[in-house]
């Protein structure tokens, strides 16, 4: 043994002191271990937190593409609207400005001739030279 020199307390103690290193040894492997699984761990965290928030930027992504094509539709729906209500007051000023010509035509014409003619025949009338103007334009 590589105690002989020594007195029995001096061995015991000796030996004492030889298994506290082992132990001193073991904790310090064992620290080792648990410092590389704890790496482990965190590296899986991380790696674990970077699919969450890469899972939540493509739900984000597409969210925000869903509400740029519904705020795209909507905005079309709109201008659709708003064009047809253009053409409806276009077509109702239209028609209010021939009937305002025509009214206007009657009067003059029943000024002009010095006549009084009753309104159904002189409108009958406007609107027949009207119809027979629009059609030399059409041509």
């Amino acid at each position: 043994m590589a105690f002989m020199g020594f007195t029995p307390k001096a061995r015991k103690q000796a030996a004492a002191d030889e298994k506290q290193l082992e132990a001193v040894e073991q904790a310090k492997l064992q620290a080792a271990h648990d410092l590389i699984e704890a790496k482990r761990s965190l590296e899986e965290a991380q790696r674990q937190a970077d699919d969450i928030i890469a899972a939540a930027k493509k739900t984000a992504d597409k969210m925000a593409s869903e509400v740029r094509t519904q705020a795209r539709r909507e905005a079309r729906q709109i201008v659709a609207d708003a064009r047809e209500t253009a053409e409806n007051n276009r077509r109702s000023a239209l028609i209010e400005l021939s009937d305002s010509v025509a009214n206007l035509s009657i009067e003059m014409a029943g000024r002009l001739i010095d006549e009084q003619l009753d309104d159904e025949h002189h409108r009958a009338l406007v609107e027949r030279a009207l119809a027979e103007m629009g059609s030399f334009s059409a041509n």
